[in-house]
């Protein structure tokens, strides 16, 4: 096995972008992120977040006008960048982002709405880095069941609930309802990664 090569750092843990000594686990509490404050405003906010989602969305057919004609996915911030034309169309809500200085200042992650088909299976995957977490917001989920596997756990996600995972560990998702599901999904840096490796320019 590659982990046994030390190509990996673990069976579940298969990133290929990495720090070494950060804490490395699938589920994580959101005490121990460094950011409480801001992921519980997200919670508190959903109420907002919602009701400008849908000025931008046809239930039917997905997001409307989006930056990159994307119907499924509504791009908020991208690799540190806000994404101009859809923070335009839904302001408060990008603010909001703007004021979790972890998620939108993360080179290495994305804040994005995603619009869940009835019926939905993610299979297998791993993300490319372990210096971020994700969290997971589930904004309407109907009578639907969304659940996420993360190494050799597995969680039903709560409508209006944040739960933070560490996506560089082997992931799955499905999602089942009688109607579309609306997830929020913010990315911000690793609590144990220093500032300077978040302000260092790549190489």
């Amino acid at each position: 096995m590659l982990y046994i090569l030390k190509l990996f750092p673990s069976l579940w843990q298969r990133s290929v972008i990495n720090e070494a000594g950060l804490r490395a686990q699938p589920w994580w509490n959101i005490e121990d992120t460094g950011v409480e404050s801001e992921i519980r405003k997200l919670e508190k906010e959903v109420d907002m977040i919602r009701s400008e989602l849908f000025s931008v969305l046809d239930e039917e057919v997905g997001f409307l006008n989006s930056s990159n004609q994307e119907k499924s996915v509504w791009m908020l911030y991208s690799n540190g960048k806000r994404d101009s034309y859809n923070c335009h169309m839904t302001p408060k809500l990008c603010d909001l982002i703007a004021e979790f200085v972890s998620a939108a200042k993360c080179r290495r992650g994305e804040t994005r709405i995603l619009y869940l088909p009835t019926s939905l299976h993610i299979p297998s995957h791993v993300g490319p880095t372990n210096t971020r977490l994700r969290a997971l917001l589930p904004l309407k989920l109907s009578s639907g069941s969304l659940r996420v596997r993360v190494a050799e756990e597995t969680k039903e996600l709560q409508k209006e609930k944040v739960v933070v995972i560490d996506d560089s560990f082997e992931q799955e998702v499905w999602y089942k309802g009688n109607k579309r599901g609306l997830l929020l999904i913010v990315e911000f840096w690793h609590p144990d990664l220093s500032e300077t490796k978040r302000t260092t320019p790549f190489t």
